[in-house]
């Protein structure tokens, strides 16, 4: 959808929910002003920050009152298409076009993990609700990160040749 014109008040309340706002135009926040090169913009969980995803591989994370950015981190080396956070805010992981997922801390923005995946594909993350695990697909096998003990399992999923997930969730047990 183009045309966007997001002013920094309007910006919590348009992202409300945690929802993804892809554009190819623009949104202002005060004197700020973010031109055709952000791919994915997320609203952290306690709606404090949001976090932006460009083009050129970088992340921001910024305030949401001030739009004041916090942290800066070279994520990609292509695109940055998708951005979750995790429920308690303290990690996120992204996807990139450059075929990876990453996993940072959202306060130092150090790497915590890293998948390189073997097809591009569309990303579709899914934290748990304790907070642990991250979910997400990788052609025909679901992948589970569990930060507890930094490990990563591969579930191969039978009679699938390529799986384009456009949502994930675990269940609340």
């Amino acid at each position: 959808e183009e045309g966007y014109q997001l002013a920094r008040g309007q910006l919590a309340s348009s992202l409300a929910n945690n929802r993804l706002l892809r554009s190819t135009t623009r949104f202002d926040s005060d004197d700020e002003v973010f031109d055709n090169d952000y791919e994915v913009v997320v609203l952290s969980p306690d709606g404090k920050s949001y976090f932006v995803g460009y083009t050129n591989g970088r992340v921001e994370i910024r305030r949401s009152d001030t739009a004041q950015v916090v942290l800066t981190i070279p994520a990609h080396n292509a695109a940055v298409q998708t951005i979750e956070i995790s429920p308690a805010g303290d990690w996120f992981a992204t996807g990139g076009w450059d075929r990876h997922v990453k996993l940072w801390d959202t306060l130092s923005g150090e790497q915590i993990h890293e998948e390189r995946l073997d097809y591009l594909t569309n990303f579709s993350f899914a934290f748990s609700t304790d907070n642990s695990k991250l979910a997400f697909v990788d052609a025909n096998k679901l992948v589970v990160y569990n930060k507890t003990n930094n490990g990563t399992r591969r579930y191969a999923i039978d009679d699938v040749a390529f799986l384009q997930p456009s949502a994930m969730a675990f269940s609340p047990d």
